[in-house]
């Protein structure tokens, strides 16, 4: 069986690749800001941060995952602290990829939002 992080996983993107997954076999952990509702036998809700290391170090830690989906974004429109935006959207990206480099997950998709235009 196959097994992925989905960051953003309560979020609308990463919700429908996390049940697509789901519905396809996978063991999915989700990790968002978000508490997750959804509720499946081979799913792990995490509500947590990417920007917090020690919350990714963990994961990575506790889990082997064939791939990493990056959903995880503030949108622009939705904050006024433009560093809260930066810190979320580009440092936590950042949390993730090197996660994913150093526990060998070959296997990084990132799912931009708006907010790169």
């Amino acid at each position: 069986m196959k097994t992925a992080l989905i960051t953003g996983g309560a979020g609308f993107f990463g919700g429908l690749m996390k049940r697509y997954l789901l519905d396809q076999g996978w063991t999915i952990v989700s990790i968002d800001l978000e508490k997750d509702e959804d509720s499946h036998p081979h799913l792990t809700s995490i509500q947590g941060d990417i920007r917090n290391k020690e919350t990714l170090e963990e994961v990575f830690a506790s889990n082997t995952f064939d791939v990493v989906f990056h959903f995880a974004a503030i949108l622009a429109h939705a904050v006024k602290d433009k560093s809260f935006l930066w810190e979320s959207n580009v440092d936590g990206t950042r949390n993730v990829a090197e996660a994913a480099v150093k526990h060998n997950v070959s296997k990084l998709i990132y799912i931009s939002s708006n907010c790169l235009w």
